[in-house]
């Protein structure tokens, strides 16, 4: 009996074991990065370009999947809510979130401070301010000094009512004691029309859209709100430099993973991101789509989110005239 019963328990161990043994590591299959913005764009650029560079990291596929719409909350909620088994991710404008989700319109929005896991922090997206170049306003100095003189007699234009670009304005005005107006247009492409169309006298927005206008003459840049000068326009102040530090944000790009994702998925995807991050030809094309490349590790990304929702939750809350979040 007992020469038959050892390889019984051995026979018995193997099966048991058979299933815990077939399972693979992380990553088994491929994994997707989740990308608010719609084909051909600069966001839709940045995901792939650091899914192919998370892939040769990672060992294993990884593919983008698009789905813009709702100021980029759809594609946030599909992140927040996707299956948290490891193998979705996604790329998320942390400034437009932490703005979203202290409005009303979005009350029910899920919380980046709490509701996803932060992955690591890619790129940032510093505004510029920028007027006519023919305007007449040659400095900052010189547009306060207009804004106080004139008061509601100009107007700033913006991507659309609670971006952040109309969220700057807002606290340029408070800062200046002005009273320009807000004209919200739907994106950065009609808000730079009608500012070269005289429309609206000035306008903040990040440097791609508006780049080829500043080369060619059309636009001056009179400051920065970054937290610190832009390499590529060293001689433009912050408007912390000119003292204004309310108005400082970066707006940073990170990528975060569903709440509940393994251990396991999120160390190995933040180890495979820091990797990426590090190829000077992901740097070199993060910086060619007119972002900044700025690698942060996962912590210092969730103290970021933490800093955004800190900076625009009361700016929101003036402008609804509602109790901040």
């Amino acid at each position: 009996m007992l020469k038959l019963a050892v390889p019984f328990i051995v026979a018995l161990s193997a099966f048991a074991s058979g299933p815990v043994a077939a399972q693979a590591a992380f990553p088994a299959k491929p994994v997707r990065l989740v990308v608010s913005a719609a084909p051909g764009g600069a966001g839709d650029t940045l995901a792939r370009l650091l899914a192919n560079e998370i892939e040769t990291a990672l060992g294993a596929p990884v593919y983008v999947e698009n789905k813009p719409g709702a100021g980029s909350t759809l594609g946030y909620r599909y992140l927040a809510n996707a299956e948290p088994d490891g193998y979705t991710m996604g790329l998320i404008a942390v400034s437009n979130i932490a703005i979203a989700g202290s409005s009303q319109q979005f009350s029910d929005l899920p919380d980046l401070r709490e509701d996803l896991v932060a992955v690591g922090g890619v790129a940032i997206t510093p505004h510029i301010l920028v007027v006519k170049s023919d305007s007449g306003i040659d400095t900052f100095e010189d547009l306060a000094k207009t804004l106080r003189e004139k008061g509601d007699a100009l107007s700033f234009g913006s991507q659309g009512q609670n971006s952040s670009a109309h969220l700057e304005g807002e606290l340029l005005n408070a800062g200046l004691g002005a009273k320009a107006v807000h004209v919200p247009y739907n994106g950065s492409a009609p808000a730079l029309v009608g500012l070269l169309g005289g429309q609206t006298q000035y306008m903040f927005d990040s440097v791609a859209p508006v780049i080829s206008q500043v080369q060619s003459g059309g636009l001056k840049v009179l400051a920065s709100a970054g937290t610190k000068r832009l390499e590529r326009f060293p001689d433009v102040p912050t408007l912390a430099e000119l003292g204004y530090p309310d108005i400082q944000s970066d707006n940073p790009l990170g990528v975060f993973m569903p709440k509940g994702a393994p251990a396991e998925a999120v160390a190995k995807l933040s180890e495979a991101l820091r990797v990426a991050m590090q190829s000077a030809a992901a740097q070199d094309a993060i910086n060619k789509v007119g972002l900044i490349s700025h690698y942060l590790p996962a912590e210092a990304l969730q103290q970021t989110v933490i800093d955004e929702y800190a900076l625009w939750a009361p700016v929101v809350a003036d402008v609804e005239g509602t109790e901040k979040k």
